[in-house]
């Protein structure tokens, strides 16, 4: 493996000299956020780790230099994005013109072919890669894709108990006799009739 011989300054080695404290600040903000994404994928080796990190660190120095706009943060977690997926893309094999967004099932195949532990190395590296490495990968990327099924859903029957039940029988029933329905009613009324003259008498 190669050294990285110029980790101490990665803005300052990217061409620009660096003498505002809020510029330190902001990158090294930016160095947090990469190392614990790249932690995040269980890259443990620390010099392994810092060369990633230093490497996008540097890539997104260079495009804030070129007139790109934005916060040292973000042109460093989009840079380290930018390069997880275009490393997926490539070891997977998949089509450049589908690149749907490999990198969340990327990073789960990660996991699921064990890189972590028996290819860390190997992580955010060029061609060629081991075989058995590819081939843990692809297995895993398909393992790690979505699995569908259609489902149906029926509609059941709600459970309300005797009362509701006897009820709405009850009204279904005087709905089919009309006139023993307005004897009913008629029932009611003059009953609520006697018993509010019962009450106010």
């Amino acid at each position: 493996m190669e050294l990285p011989v110029d980790l101490v300054s990665p803005v300052v080695a990217a061409g620009g000299k660096v003498d505002e404290q809020a510029d330190y600040t902001a990158w090294d903000e930016a160095y947090r956020r990469v190392e614990a994404y790249f932690s995040a994928l269980r890259i443990r080796n620390k010099l392994l780790l810092s060369t990633l990190v230093h490497r996008v660190l540097q890539r997104a120095a260079e495009r804030q230099q070129e007139g790109e706009v934005g916060e040292p943060i973000e042109l460093a977690m989009d840079q380290a994005n930018r390069e997880v997926t275009q490393w997926f893309v490539e070891i997977l094999g998949l089509d450049e013109a589908d690149r749907t967004d490999p990198a969340l099932r990327g990073r789960l195949a990660l996991l699921l072919a064990d890189m972590p532990r028996q290819w860390q190395h190997e992580f955010l590296t060029d061609p060629p890669w081991p075989e058995p490495f590819m081939q843990a990968m692809r297995q895993s990327f398909l393992q790690a894709g979505p699995d569908f099924h259609l489902s149906q859903m029926e509609a059941r029957p709600l459970e309300l108990g005797p009362i509701p039940t006897f009820t709405g029988q009850a009204l279904r029933d005087l709905d089919a006799r009309p006139h023993l329905r307005n004897i009913l009613m008629l029932l009611v009324v003059i009953g609520a009739a006697f018993l509010i003259f019962y009450l106010t008498r």
